[in-house]
């Protein structure tokens, strides 16, 4: 599937026009595997911005192959969205904010994980996701989570913070190991910042568990 994809991806840079109406009328067959193929060829033949006009008619392909449930498909639309989003970030983006809002622990996870390197337009949007995405209870989506403010949560420290507490009452906290790293970097610049709002969460939060947790949290984060 991925090497037909990246095959039938070149081909599409040269010659669009046709290779786009086999892409077409190989969406529309049964067979999951030259669905996959298809749309991995549509990512290739646009990944590099003014090799090939890019035609609305891609966003429409996406939206339609979605309403198929086989989750190799789902993985590579929503590659497709985080892709596109250079030619049409507000519909792209908008976009992968409903699929963490509706969608499966995986697709969360597919997401999550290319945030981890790529940053969306619209930061509310990214946050918004990263909120959404940390209610999960699946521990993959939650060290995915973690990895990504470990990347670039300070850029909205306050809502990565929120974040971290959220997780810190999921009993699945023991299983998320990046978690103590993503605060340490979160708190690296923002150390009075963070130490201050630690403590507004132990006076405010009654929660002995919650709070055992966090003297915990602390406890290490002094000795990185």
């Amino acid at each position: 599937m991925h090497a037909s994809g990246l095959i039938l991806g070149g081909a599409a840079k040269r010659r669009f026009d046709d290779v786009y109406k086999i892409i077409e009328q190989d969406l529309q067959k049964d067979n999951i595997s030259i669905k996959v193929a298809c749309l991995k060829a549509l990512r290739v033949a646009f990944e590099t911005e003014g090799v090939v006009d890019f035609p609305p008619r891609i966003l429409d392909i996406l939206e339609e192959m979605w309403k198929n449930k086989n989750p190799s498909v789902r993985t590579e639309v929503i590659q497709g969205y985080v892709d596109f989003r250079q030619y049409k970030p507000q519909a792209c983006e908008q976009k992968l904010l409903e699929i963490a809002e509706t969608g499966s622990s995986l697709e969360r996870l597919t997401i999550t994980n290319r945030l981890w390197f790529q940053d969306l337009q619209d930061q509310s949007i990214e946050v918004k996701i990263l909120k959404i995405c940390s209610e999960d209870n699946n521990v993959n989506v939650l060290e995915s989570v973690a990895r990504v403010l470990s990347q670039k949560g300070q850029a909205f420290l306050s809502d990565s913070l929120e974040i971290v507490r959220k997780m810190l009452k999921k009993d699945s906290i023991y299983h998320i190991p990046n978690l103590e790293y993503s605060v340490k970097k979160l708190c690296e610049e923002n150390w009075e910042a963070c130490q201050e709002t630690f403590q507004e969460w132990h006076d405010s939060d009654r929660d002995p568990v919650f709070r055992l947790r966090l003297k915990f949290l602390k406890e290490r984060l002094d000795r990185f």
